[in-house]
């Protein structure tokens, strides 16, 4: 009776697992398919009228929410049936003896050999069933084609007009079949137009090119969703970010209903989990930098505009991003509004901040400056005093070139009038023609007064004396556009001080919170004041401040005293960096004494940079960010052994710092003028750090001094020794031009005078060099510290360099090729858990 129990019970399992089986697959097919997710969301997206929508209906980016969510279950059920297959194969290991003894074989050899064979066997027949079953319900889930967007032809549409009726480009827009990132978040923010108006994501949707924006930097589109046999349109601005020179990591400026950044990172993120850890790492430097301005990236900036939390979450922003995140782990299908293709990306939201490089490129912008200063002084071409007046002497011949040009222009131009029986023009206008065609703007085809083939062979004309005194025109606007660049740079020597200050704060202040960004640049800095007050509260220090976007390299060294600092992220940009930003944690110990010295200072490269940028306009170190591919190359090597890798780092180290101490002294050569108008207000913490390394260099010019008084022979005197050491650069000059000028001064042979002569020389220029930096130490410690940029940077530069670079390092043999592919601008970042 035993035995028989026990096959029954076997028996009975195998048809119970079966039935769960088909169960489970029976529940997943009620309703058509559709699982319900209202278990999982407490509201779906609002339609026009505020109600919740279906979630089922959402036109998801990448797989619809049905087929999606079939792949999820039928996962679950293939673990299910894995834990079926456990479970039955336990029971039979706990049932042998009971089987064994119910087959009845007397051979102990041959009983457990039948045994398995037959387990076996039962297990091979349900495990056949099991897989039809699977089958037939894959075949089901599949019987209606996923669409991960609108098929094409929906998207084109039909032909669209603009509001004045004309006809506009259309564009059509598949971001997963296109490597075009812009394509692809249109496509995105299409989807969820498509979601904010209740359409069904079949509706027929379309991208048109509208407009350029006037700084020509992002474009302005018109989405337009086909809803209910109407075209529902809404507008939306994009644009790339940073110079767009083939940088890894994309990033992007969307405006639709806020301003806001998304990013696409260079290493693929496609695990949730690893996408949530970013965001709350980001999250904390964030909370860890407060009061400071930062912008972290959040799955709210774009969750909601989807669908809102529920009433019951408390409506802090912590709290809201906390709801997003726990429904998105419990709710996969919502995770892809979040991708662009297969990658996880972030958005962020600029609450109408506006980038440094974008304030930057305001404040050295001429273009306007440009048109106007020909506009409202182009009489000045026939007032030769005047012209030579305004921009100097050296603008002399050219205005008289110009001028004689201009004769012959007139004098043709009123032929060709007369051959087209042109009335009479004034002087003027023929003028105002030679002047708008100095700037490239064409007589316009309605010109009063002329007729359109009179107009066409104007044009020609004017084209052809362009082009024949070219030379003589480009010259004409070097001049005038020097002119405006000079003027544009005295109206905003202020904002530019002030910026240089709210950089140096921000260094403090990254300092005091023990956090080092590893990523300044123009592109990952705000500047936060009041827009509606912009650009003049730049004038004022106290009415704007230096805020902080993208903290993913960010790294904090406030740890307790047995703690290793956190290894960040591997990268920089190689314009902002330095060779330490490509190495790890263990290989910094191993060449420094201090890990987070290395860490602040790869922040203060990134300043010195950074400054040089916000006075020129211009990159201080574009030629030294070439070697960044071959120090990739070369550090990630792992073939080195610890010691030699250690003296690779070194040696790639020192090829780095000569060749940006080289570029550096270059640079600031052919900038030196503009540099030095502008008096930077120095932070006195930063001031404290100058002062001890200005103040080092002094004693060692000092000594220089002495010992060079000490080892001289010209002027033995122990008075005149303590004069030399005492006397000034000017002192120092006027006693060598005596020696050099009055033969009969001193009776001395030829050799002496040699001697004395030289002296003087190399102690004019060291008492000159001693001299400036003892004004470069009084204004620093002066109640209010002041530098001049020049001074600054250099200073700064001397500073990181001492540290970052050692003087026994040798350069060796090792060869970092020159790489003219690698962008200036490209950010390189290795992705370490």
């Amino acid at each position: 009776m035993k035995k028989k129990s026990t096959i029954i019970i076997l028996l009975a399992f195998a048809a119970l697992a079966s039935a769960l089986v088909m169960l489970d697959g029976k529940r997943l097919l009620d309703n058509d398919g559709m699982p319900d997710l209202e278990s999982i969301l407490a509201l779906g997206p609002p339609d026009r009228s505020g109600n919740p929508v279906p979630v089922a209906s959402d036109p998801t980016f990448g797989p619809t929410v049905d087929s999606h969510t079939a792949q999820e279950k039928q996962s679950q059920l293939t673990v299910s049936a894995q834990v079926i297959f456990k479970a039955f194969y336990h029971i039979l290991i706990v049932c042998e003896n009971e089987i064994v003894e119910f087959i009845d074989i007397p051979s102990p050899v041959v009983r457990p050999v039948v045994f398995w064979v037959m387990a076996f066997l039962i297990i091979g027949i349900l495990a056949i069933f099991i897989l039809a079953f699977f089958q037939g319900l894959r075949a089901l889930l599949n019987t209606e084609k996923p669409q991960d967007t609108p098929e094409p032809q929906q998207l084109v549409g039909e032909e669209a007009g603009d509001e004045s009726g004309n006809e506009v480009d259309t564009q059509t827009v598949n971001p997963m079949m296109s490597t075009n990132y812009k394509d692809a978040i249109l496509n995105l923010f299409l989807n969820i137009y498509k979601i904010q108006i209740g359409a069904p994501r079949e509706a027929p949707a379309r991208c048109i090119l509208s407009r350029k924006a006037e700084s020509a930097t992002y474009e302005v589109y018109e989405l337009q969703v086909k809803n209910k046999g109407e075209w529902s349109k809404r507008r939306m601005s994009i644009g790339p970010l940073g110079e767009d020179s083939g940088s890894t990591s994309k990033c992007f400026y969307v405006l639709y209903d806020t301003h806001m950044v998304v990013k696409i990172p260079h290493v693929p993120l496609t695990k949730f989990n690893i996408y949530i850890r970013f965001l709350i790492k980001q999250s904390r430097i964030k909370d860890l930098l407060q009061p400071t301005e930062c912008i972290v990236p959040k799955v709210s900036v774009i969750l909601e505009k989807i669908y809102k939390v529920t009433d019951s979450v408390p409506h802090s922003t912590g709290n809201v991003e906390k709801e997003y995140t726990r429904r998105l782990q419990s709710n996969h299908v919502f995770q892809n509004y979040l991708k662009i293709g297969e990658t996880f990306v972030f958005f962020m939201d600029l609450a109408q901040h506006i980038f440094l490089s974008a304030v930057n490129r305001d404040i050295h912008n001429v273009k306007e400056l440009i048109l106007s200063e020909i506009n409202d002084n182009f009489e000045l071409l026939w007032d030769h005093q005047g012209f030579v007046g305004r921009y100097g002497l050296n603008s002399d011949k050219i205005c008289s070139q110009l001028q004689h040009i201009y004769r012959d222009y007139d004098e043709k131009v009123r032929i060709l009038l007369g051959r087209h029986d042109v009335p009479v023009i004034h002087p003027f206008q023929i003028k105002k023609w030679f002047i708008d065609f100095l700037h490239q703007t064409p007589i316009p085809i309605d010109e009063k007064g002329l007729n359109p083939e009179g107009v066409s062979a104007l044009n020609d004309f004017l084209a052809s004396v362009m082009v024949k005194h070219k030379q003589s025109i480009n010259q004409l606007n070097a001049i005038i556009s020097g002119y405006a660049q000079r003027t544009a740079f005295e109206r905003n020597r202020v904002k530019i001080k002030n910026l240089i200050t709210k950089t140096l704060e921000l260094l403090i202040c990254l300092k005091d919170k023990q956090i080092a960004l590893r990523d300044i640049k123009p592109d990952n800095l705000l500047v936060v004041g009041d827009p509606d007050n912009y650009p003049d509260f730049l004038k004022f220090n106290d009415q704007f401040s230096i805020g902080i976007i993208d903290v993913e390299t960010a790294v904090s060294w406030h740890v307790a005293e047995n703690e290793e600092i956190n290894q960040p992220l591997l990268g920089g940009t190689p314009l902002y960096a330095t060779p330490t930003h490509l190495m790890r944690n263990e290989l910094l110990c191993e060449m420094y004494d201090d890990l987070a010295f290395v860490y602040q200072f790869q922040d203060w490269f990134a300043c010195i940079g950074m400054i040089y940028k916000i006075i020129t306009e211009e990159n201080l170190f574009r030629n030294t960010a070439s070697l960044f591919s071959g120090m990739v190359n070369l550090l990630q090597k792992s073939n080195f052994t610890e010691e030699k890798q250690v003296e690779v780092a070194k040696q790639a180290s020192a090829i780095f710092w000569k060749k940006a101490s080289g570029e550096l002294r270059t640079e600031i050569g052919k900038t030196r003028d503009q540099l030095e108008r502008i008096t930077v207000d120095v932070p006195r913490e930063i001031a404290g750090a100058l002062v001890a390394y200005v103040s080092e260099i002094h004693s060692r010019i000092l000594s220089k001094i002495k010992k060079k008084v000490d080892s001289q022979t010209v002027y033995k005197a122990a008075n005149m020794q303590v004069e030399l050491m005492e006397a000034s650069s000017n002192n120092i000059t006027r006693l060598k031009v005596v020696w050099e000028s009055n033969l009969d001064l001193v009776k001395t042979k030829p050799q002496a005078r040699k001697r004395a002569i030289r002296l003087l020389m190399d102690l004019e220029t060291m008492k000159k060099e001693e001299e400036i930096v003892r004004r470069i130490l009084k204004g620093l410690n002066d109640r209010h510290p002041k530098i001049d940029a020049r001074q600054l940077l250099e200073t700064m530069f001397g500073i990181v360099m001492q540290y970052l670079c050692h003087k026994e390092w040798k350069t060796g043999t090792i060869d970092l090729i020159k790489s003219d592919n690698l962008s200036g601008t490209e950010t390189f970042y290795e992705a370490t858990q």
